[in-house]
């Protein structure tokens, strides 16, 4: 039997994934494989990187992540800075590969020309993360091998299948999506009217795609549930709340004690039905071959 966990996007609102992981971690919830995508992609490298949620929360802490929220002064199609989010993920990573990892990791993008999902598990991961969370019009596109990717919670906020490709048996899920009937949030970036006129579209914008979001994700979950789903309350939180991380991560861990009962009966499954495991991962490439009909690529 082999547990995966599945960090779901939602830009600044997956910060609540880290209050989750603080009560699974607490709970000795077993870990052997995480799938994720968009900020959900995102955490899912970090975490691999730490290997732990006190790590975690140190590089979450860290001020060189407000780069990655600065507005863009180029004529890059994108609404923040790509290069400075990109050079802090280098900074954070390194050269380092899947396979450097404390866990299996997988996340996904969307190639642009195609409109295929494309699945990431190997090679270096600081590309990867840059492919999985372009947000189309935040992020500019991420050309990678040649495709042009953006971010894979379009197709796939909850990546669930990509777990169930990984191997994993047992999954977990977080979901931290808006839902639909949320309020549109306001997103006033001046005092100005025209600047002001420009926060109200992008708040109208940024609704309009919660939809789309919720929807796919009602769709995809219908195809692949996860044994549990946890659905933080974020109302009140917007996606651009990058600066009310402590929030964020309260209500996560909040959201997984309300459900400790069943985290402790899943864990207790998963522990009666696997043997033990080895001291190391002696690396990482597995990927069940139906993986490379979505198009994963390795690097």
């Amino acid at each position: 039997m082999k547990s995966g966990l599945v960090l779901g996007g939602g830009a600044a609102r997956g910060l609540a994934h880290i209050g989750v992981l603080q009560v699974l971690e607490r709970e000795a919830y077993p870990i052997d494989l995480i799938a994720g995508t968009s900020m959900g992609g995102l955490m899912a490298g970090l975490y691999g990187l730490a290997g732990n949620v006190a790590g975690l929360l140190e590089i979450q802490q860290r001020p060189a992540n407000n780069r990655a929220t600065a507005y863009s002064r180029t004529l890059r199609p994108e609404m923040l800075e790509s290069r400075g989010f990109r050079t802090w993920l280098q900074e954070l990573f390194g050269d380092r590969t899947f396979a450097d990892l404390h866990w299996p990791v997988g996340m996904t993008a969307v190639d642009v020309d195609s409109g295929e999902e494309v699945a990431f598990n190997r090679g270096p991961v600081a590309p990867a993360i840059w492919a999985t969370t372009a947000i189309p019009g935040v992020y500019a596109p991420v050309r990678v091998r040649g495709r042009l990717l953006v971010d894979g919670g379009v197709l796939n906020p909850v990546p669930v299948d990509l777990a169930h490709r990984m191997g994993a048996t047992v999954t977990l899920a977080i979901d931290v999506l808006p839902d639909s009937d949320e309020p549109a949030p306001r997103m006033p970036l001046g005092r100005r009217a025209l600047i002001s006129k420009f926060g109200v579209t992008m708040g109208m914008v940024s609704k309009a795609f919660d939809i789309v979001l919720a929807a796919q994700r009602d769709y995809r979950l219908r195809d692949a549930p996860p044994d549990l789903l946890i659905r933080p309350d974020l109302r009140g939180l917007s996606t651009r709340d990058y600066h009310r991380g402590a929030e964020f991560i309260a209500r996560g861990a909040a959201a997984a004690e309300a459900q400790l009962p069943q985290i402790r009966a899943l864990r207790d499954r998963i522990q009666a039905g696997q043997a033990p495991r080895p001291a190391s991962r002696n690396g990482y490439h597995a990927a069940a071959p139906a993986a490379t009909s979505k198009g994963l690529l390795n690097g």
